[in-house]
């Protein structure tokens, strides 16, 4: 995980088998961590980004069957930030996300939802970004 977490180090860390079943699981097991976090809004905003980076994870990330997605949670005094590291060798994200074709709405979704976000590569990638726990 990324050196850049609140106070030094998340507060939940969880692991799920990589391929198709990844986002669900992951959005599964965040879930119960986040609720008593955030408020409903925030809640289904920061699940759908979950599922959304999991989802990049396993399509592009090399997070398939025998893989492992791994997700975790720091909370700090005004948000909640969010890491999904994967086996991927890293992308550099545009500075103003655009949906291309069909798909491709999780780094659309990270640039208008939440505080601030980025990629660190470092023995695979991490995605990490930060819900703020208040409207």
């Amino acid at each position: 995980m990324h050196p850049g977490w609140p106070k030094g180090a998340p507060d939940h860390a969880i692991a799920v088998s990589g391929g198709v079943q990844a986002p669900a699981a992951a959005r599964h097991a965040v879930s119960p961590l986040l609720e008593p976090l955030l408020d409903d809004e925030r809640l289904q905003d920061a699940v759908l980004l979950v599922s959304e980076v999991v989802t990049n994870a396993v399509r592009h990330g090399r997070a398939g069957e025998g893989e492992e997605v791994r997700v975790a949670l720091a909370v700090d005094d005004g948000y909640v930030r969010i890491e999904v590291h994967d086996p991927g060798d890293g992308f550099a994200p545009e500075p103003e996300p655009q949906r291309r074709g069909t798909g491709g709405m999780g780094l659309v979704l990270l640039d208008a939802i939440t505080h601030r976000y980025g990629v660190e590569v470092d023995q695979g990638t991490s995605v990490w970004f930060d819900v703020p726990r208040a409207a």
